[in-house]
C-alpha cells in the first residue's frame, strides 16, 4: 500500500462524518503523544472519538514520594481535560497497575467487550510489533489491543458476551502509532497548536519530557517549545505529519495491501 498523506486507503476515505473511533493507550497520554493531531482532525472533520486506557499511570513520575493512588487520580483528571480539548467522547479506564501489564484473556476479553459496545470503524492502539520497545504497557496493549480488534467481530470468540446481549463488531480498520514502518501519514498542520494544547493538560507529566530548567519557567515557555518541536519533527514533503501503520480488518488477521 503507497504510503500517503490524506485520510485514505488507495482511493477510499477512511474516515467521515459520523464514523465511530476508538482509541486504545496504554497509558493517560499516549494518544495525545502520539496521534493528538490526528484526534483533532478526526472530531473536526464529525467522527466521533473514544478512549480505553489500560493502566492507571500510577508510577509515571520520577519523585519517589507521590502516593501512587493520588498519582492515579490526577493522570486521570488529566486524561478527561486533554480529551475535551480535542473533542473526545467517551473514556473507559481499565484500571491495569502501571508496569506491571502481561497478556492475559481477560484483558483481551475486556477490550473485545469495549470494541463490541462502542462499534468503531477504526481501532487506534500502539505498534506492539515496535522493534526494541521495552516498556511492557506499550507492547501489551498494542498486542491485546490488535488480537481484540480482529476477533471482535468472530461471535465464538468470548461467546459470552454475545448470549448476554452484546452483538459482536468487526471494525474496518486498525492504525498503530508509535510505529517504525508507517504507511499512513496523517497531516496534522493545522492541529498542532490543538494537540499541544491537549498535551499541556498532563501537567504532571511535563517533567518527564523537558529539562527540569525550561519546566521552571513556566507552562507557556514549555508549550511553545512544544509547538517548536511538534512543527519540526515528523516532517514529509513540507508538511507536519503524524505517521502510522494502517491495516483493514479481517477475520482473526490484519489483511495486507
Amino acid at each position: 500500500m503507497p504510503a500517503t498523506v490524506m485520510a485514505r486507503a488507495g482511493s477510499k476515505k477512511i474516515w467521515g462524518k459520523g464514523d465511530i473511533v476508538l482509541v486504545i493507550q496504554a497509558h493517560p497520554d499516549d494518544a495525545e503523544y502520539y496521534v493528538g493531531g490526528t484526534i483533532a482532525r478526526m472530531v473536526e472533520e464529525g467522527c466521533v472519538v473514544n478512549y480505553a486506557t489500560v493502566t492507571d499511570g500510577s508510577k509515571g513520575t520520577f519523585d519517589v514520594n507521590v502516593d501512587p493512588k493520588v498519582l492515579s487520580e490526577t493522570r486521570r483528571r488529566e486524561q478527561r481535560a486533554a480529551a475535551d480539548v480535542l473533542g473526545v467522547k467517551d473514556l473507559f479506564f481499565l484500571g491495569y497497575p502501571d508496569g506491571d501489564l502481561y497478556p492475559s484473556l481477560e484483558l483481551r476479553g475486556r477490550l473485545i467487550e469495549i470494541i463490541r459496545t462502542v462499534k468503531p470503524k477504526i481501532v487506534m492502539t500502539l505498534d506492539a510489533w515496535l522493534p526494541y520497545e521495552i516498556h511492557p504497557d506499550h507492547r501489551v496493549t498494542g498486542l491485546m489491543a490488535s488480537e481484540a480488534t480482529v476477533f471482535a467481530g468472530m461471535p465464538n470468540f468470548y461467546k459470552e458476551q454475545i448470549l448476554s446481549g452484546i452483538e459482536a463488531h468487526k471494525p474496518d480498520f486498525i492504525l498503530l502509532f508509535a510505529t517504525d514502518s508507517p504507511n499512513l501519514f496523517i497531516d496534522i498542520a493545522k492541529h498542532v497548536d490543538k494537540k499541544a494544547e491537549a498535551i499541556m493538560r498532563h501537567e504532571s507529566q511535563l517533567s518527564l519530557s523537558f529539562p527540569v530548567d525550561l519546566t521552571k519557567k513556566g507552562l507557556e515557555e514549555v508549550k511553545k517549545e512544544l509547538v517548536r518541536n511538534l512543527r519540526r519533527k515528523n516532517r514529509k514533503k513540507g508538511r507536519c505529519v503524524e505517521p502510522m501503520r494502517m491495516f483493514r480488518v479481517g477475520a482473526g488477521h490484519f489483511i495486507r495491501e
